[in-house]
């Protein structure tokens, strides 16, 4: 080790440090996890995150925990709103250029705060 502890020294060891400790956090054994809703060690099955485990699947489908549900809100195809231009999704792939741009885009699973006035911060 240097005399004087340069800058980049520094964070090489800063970061080697975390990287080491990071590496262990998954080698603990699950009968040593305790908490106050219950633990491994005392028998009860109780899920670490509040929620029940999903089990693997291949599904094409969305695979949630029981005690949660899903529904679909603006599915691809939805038309925009846009009067005089709403045509219906056609799952044959039958619809046009000038069709889908307005109806909603797939992947459109992003969420955005649109305040109601230019400096509102409540909608």
């Amino acid at each position: 080790m240097p005399s004087t502890i340069d800058r980049r020294f520094f964070l090489l060891q800063s970061g080697a440090a975390a990287l080491v400790s990071l590496m262990g956090a998954g080698c603990a054994s699950p009968r040593a996890v305790t908490g106050d809703a219950g633990s491994v060690a005392s028998g009860k099955n109780v899920p670490s995150m509040g929620f029940g485990h999903v089990a693997a699947t291949l599904r094409d489908g969305i695979t949630l925990p029981p005690e949660y549900g899903f529904e679909v809100l603006y599915p691809w195809g939805s038309p925009t709103g846009i009067a005089g231009a709403m045509p219906t999704f056609a799952p044959d792939r039958g619809n046009t250029a000038a069709d889908q741009a307005v109806q909603a885009g797939m992947h459109h699973d992003g969420m955005h705060f649109f305040p109601l006035d230019a400096d509102a911060t409540t909608g």
